[in-house]
């Protein structure tokens, strides 16, 4: 139930700004997976241009990360763990980072999206 609400607050929302994103959302169904790495995302929107509209795939996941449809992985520092996922809803000030090269879905458009929750 969560899922199918987020996705219609995500149609209120977001389409005004980004027609385009349910595209991009088939990408994401595409490659079936809850997380996901950068090549995976860029070979399946090269194949599916028919979804891209033009843009390329880094800045596809880059306007997924502006919505908070993804986060990007960040490795912690020095041995000390605190590798976590980035989501721009939980750190405003965080900029995508363009090198990254793992991804996830939000948890909450995983079932509408018909993700698996398996891990990269």
């Amino acid at each position: 139930m969560y899922s199918e609400y987020l996705n219609a607050e995500l149609d209120d929302e977001i389409y005004k700004h980004l027609p385009e994103y349910k595209r991009y959302l088939d990408l994401l169904r595409t490659i079936g997976a809850w997380q996901f790495e950068k090549e995976a995302f860029v070979k399946v929107a090269n194949e599916r241009s028919d979804l891209t509209d033009g843009e390329t795939p880094i800045s596809i996941l880059e306007k997924l990360y502006n919505y908070s449809i993804i986060g990007f992985y960040r490795a912690g520092g020095r041995g000390h763990g605190g590798s976590e996922y980035v989501f721009r809803y939980k750190e405003t000030r965080t900029k995508f980072d363009p090198t990254a090269f793992r991804f996830r879905v939000h948890s909450g458009l995983i079932e509408v999206l018909g993700l698996k929750k398996s891990t990269v």
